[in-house]
């Protein structure tokens, strides 16, 4: 399980990173006056980069159960996104899935 959810937290935060860090090479494209005009621009995107590692770090251990800081719907906004758990984490419907007892115990440990 911490496999599939390091990989849709993963999944997220890189798409964010790469929004970032695509604002942060349009800024550096442009000419000499407007890169000084968008300098604390540039210093809030780098620092939001440089924080996202831990931000990350702290959503997977959120989502997995090691900590009480904050609730995973908290921390998956910061992140930009609507608050989904992963499909791992999701109540499964088994009634629907047809199983006979010998399927079903597994499941149900």
């Amino acid at each position: 399980m911490r496999a599939i959810v390091t990989a849709d937290v993963e999944a997220v935060y890189g798409k964010l990173r790469r929004q970032l860090e695509q604002k942060l090479a349009d800024l550096d494209k442009g000419s000499l006056a407007s890169q000084l005009g968008a300098f604390n621009s540039q210093q809030a995107i780098q620092a939001e980069l440089q924080q996202l590692p831990d931000t990350e770090t702290r959503l997977i251990a959120d989502l997995l159960g090691l900590t009480r800081r904050n609730p995973p719907s908290q921390s998956c906004r910061a992140a930009g996104g609507t608050a989904v758990l992963p499909l791992a984490l999701q109540p499964l419907d088994l009634a629907a899935l047809n199983l006979d007892d010998q399927q079903l115990r597994p499941l149900t440990i």
